[in-house]
């Protein structure tokens, strides 16, 4: 056999056990990703379930007995929300848009202490998710960054849940995120 097809043999067998390889590692990062998705979404199922089966919800839990106001200046629990001075991020609801019945708006401060805007989480009366969105600059007149540091964020997002009398609230969030 020519060296040619000796060494067209030989790359051929690697690429097929590279191949081979890959698609383990494929597979099994995928079934490791679609557990961890799994546990989280299973924590927020449980934090709606166990609310509901005392009459509550999220929703109410984070007005924590305040009246209900459909208006973009009235924040929930309180103004400025719930704050973790150790990771810098923060977390509020209020309500002022068609078609859902209010939002937690999700943020992180960066190193200079600029707020940072995430993500909002739509919710309905029932206390349940029911969008994820983004917001223009101009609306939280937070600080741009590019996706992939917003990423880097997002993946960082940690808050403590005994800063707010009710711990679900901020499991939940965490857990949507």
């Amino acid at each position: 056999m020519t060296s040619r097809r000796i060494f067209i043999k030989q790359i051929s067998a690697l690429a097929v056990l590279g191949l081979a390889a890959t698609n383990t590692f494929a597979r099994n990062f995928v079934k490791t990703a679609v557990r961890i998705g799994n546990d989280f979404k299973k924590k927020v199922i449980d934090i709606i379930e166990s609310l509901k089966s005392e009459g509550s919800n999220v929703v109410k839990k984070v007005m924590d007995g305040k009246t209900y106001v459909f208006d973009p200046y009235t924040h929930y629990p309180y103004d400025g929300g719930i704050t973790d001075e150790k990771t810098g991020y923060r977390i509020f609801f209020h309500a002022h848009r068609p078609n859902e019945y209010g939002h937690f708006h999700t943020f992180a401060t960066d190193e200079n202490g600029d707020l940072i805007h995430l993500v909002l989480i739509s919710m309905n009366k029932e206390g349940e998710p029911i969008a994820l969105a983004t917001v223009n600059r101009w609306v939280t007149d937070d600080k741009y960054v590019k996706a992939d540091l917003l990423k880097n964020y997002l993946d960082e997002f940690q808050m403590n849940p005994d800063l707010f009398v009710e711990k679900r609230v901020v499991e939940f969030v965490y857990n949507i995120l």
